[in-house]
């Protein structure tokens, strides 16, 4: 029954940070080409603030790519961490209630 725990704590950890990974290569790219643009007029201030209707440069794609892959790492690493973290607190709050029992917890 442990084994069976273990494999689905493992199997949501990797689902959650692919689903995160995911949400930060689209964030990351949309941040991107949104900006570029928003902000792609040579004349643009905060008075005359237009969405131009040239098109973006190459820079600004491979820009958008790098950003996106980067937070989209990022977002994964973070949900690895987080979960990480999550699962050595309860790890320890079962060792403190096998040894001290369940009514008293050590940590939380």
């Amino acid at each position: 029954m442990v084994a069976l725990t273990i494999f689905g704590a493992i199997r949501q950890t990797l689902g959650r940070s692919l689903r995160n990974g995911f949400f930060g290569l689209i964030i990351g790219g949309a941040l991107v080409e949104g900006l570029a643009t928003l902000l792609n007029k040579s004349d643009v201030t905060l008075q005359n603030l237009a969405v131009s209707t040239s098109s973006n440069t190459l820079f600004v794609h491979v820009a958008a790519i790098l950003l996106a892959l980067a937070m989209g790492s990022l977002f994964t690493v973070w949900t690895v961490a987080v979960r990480t973290v999550q699962g050595v607190v309860k790890g320890a709050d079962n060792a403190v209630d096998a040894v001290d029992g369940p009514s008293r917890h050590g940590l939380f």
